[in-house]
């Protein structure tokens, strides 16, 4: 407003030297959250290494969308925010690589891990193109497993969270992957102990299981250029193309302000711009 603010440069990347930053894209009662707070336990317990977690969660918790914010580091952690740079990004859930921004963030060079049941050429089609973009002119090391088949196969259901966990750690390798696996199965007893040794033997195949499983995917760097963004004409509203498809994105806290001009209300779709005038819930959206 009185024009003395500094003009935004390129974003800085406060984290110290020696920081990994994880992101963790899953769905609600798939077991991503509870994974990755043993995960936290850990790295925290067994090394001299800090240790923070952030956890966003859809409303409707069950079947809905869970997102999970962690870093390690030597150094003591003052980040009360969430991540915006990521060495490592998962998806737990495949329908999400269309649906969201999955790679938001990722630095040169991190590493991305899919739960999918796809193929390399099968990837060709089912990933966006933008998704494979950034993959490849990021130089991204691409790992994919099918951790639902395993969980199914071993009587878990849709649980991958310890599929996916032990996925992680060989990846990230903020600890030894073999170390790690122990004190997972450590957590296994502690955790699943009073269900029943059936179970903790399952979890404990399920941590075995994700070793010979996880493939690390060689996509072509055709990758890099793969097609060009298609955005239909579709005559929607400004509101919808600029607040809710935004919203809808995960990105809704990126609006500014100015964008919901009304402060409370969604216009009514089949309102005219005179109807919405006289509208008292669609005050201040019309054009």
């Amino acid at each position: 407003m009185s024009h003395t603010s500094l003009e935004l440069s390129a974003d800085i990347d406060p984290a110290p030297k020696g920081t990994v930053r994880c992101k963790f894209w899953g769905l609600g009662a798939d077991g991503t959250v509870g994974a990755n707070k043993n995960a936290i336990k850990i790295i925290g317990e067994n090394t001299p290494m800090f240790a923070q977690a952030y956890f966003a969660y859809d409303a409707k918790k069950s079947g809905g969308i869970t997102m999970s914010h962690l870093r390690f580091s030597p150094h003591k952690i003052q980040s009360p925010y969430l991540l915006t740079h990521s060495d490592f990004i998962a998806c737990h859930n495949p329908a999400f690589v269309t649906q969201y921004d999955i790679l938001e963030g990722i630095r040169e060079g991190g590493s991305f891990l899919l739960n999918s049941p796809w193929t390399l050429e099968e990837m060709e089609s089912k990933l966006p193109n933008p998704l494979k973009r950034k993959i490849a002119q990021k130089k991204l090391k691409f790992y994919n497993i099918d951790a639902v088949k395993i969980a199914t196969e071993l009587g878990l259901g849709g649980r991958i969270n310890m599929i996916m966990q032990a996925a992680f750690f060989q990846i990230a390798k903020v600890i030894p992957p073999e170390e790690a696996f122990g004190h997972m199965k450590e957590a296994i007893q502690k955790t699943y102990g009073k269900k029943g040794g059936e179970v903790v033997k399952m979890n404990e195949a399920a941590v075995d299981g994700a070793v010979g499983a996880m493939q690390e995917i060689a996509y072509p760097a055709s990758w890099a250029k793969a097609g060009l963004e298609a955005y239909l004409e579709k005559g929607e509203p400004e509101f919808v193309t600029k607040v809710m498809r935004p919203m809808l994105a995960q990105q809704g806290d990126k609006l500014p302000v100015s964008a919901v001009s009304g402060g409370r209300y969604f216009p009514h779709s089949d309102h005219t711009v005179r109807e919405k005038r006289d509208c008292h819930q669609c005050a201040g959206l019309a054009p």
